[in-house]
């Protein structure tokens, strides 16, 4: 899996001439060095970032470094 260094839920990205902004991620956690683990998704409405786990939901205050998770998928918006 890849780490991102830089990158945070409220950076500005540039690709192709174009700016976008992540609008949900997804990542996974293993306490099990990977034999097992769980997938939660961040995801932002109405401007702020909300994970996703299960049944519960929690509304994210500050800005997340995506380096501190291991992200197997994000999904930008052009802004």
């Amino acid at each position: 899996m890849k780490h991102f260094q830089d990158l945070t839920t409220d950076s500005d990205v540039q690709i192709f001439g174009h700016t976008y902004r992540i609008r949900a991620f997804a990542d996974y956690s293993s306490t099990t060095k990977g034999a097992s683990g769980h997938y939660q998704a961040c995801v932002r409405e109405d401007g702020k970032m909300h994970c996703v786990s299960d049944r519960t939901v929690r509304e994210i205050v500050d800005e997340l470094d995506l380096d501190s998770y291991i992200t197997t998928l994000i999904l930008f918006e052009k802004i």
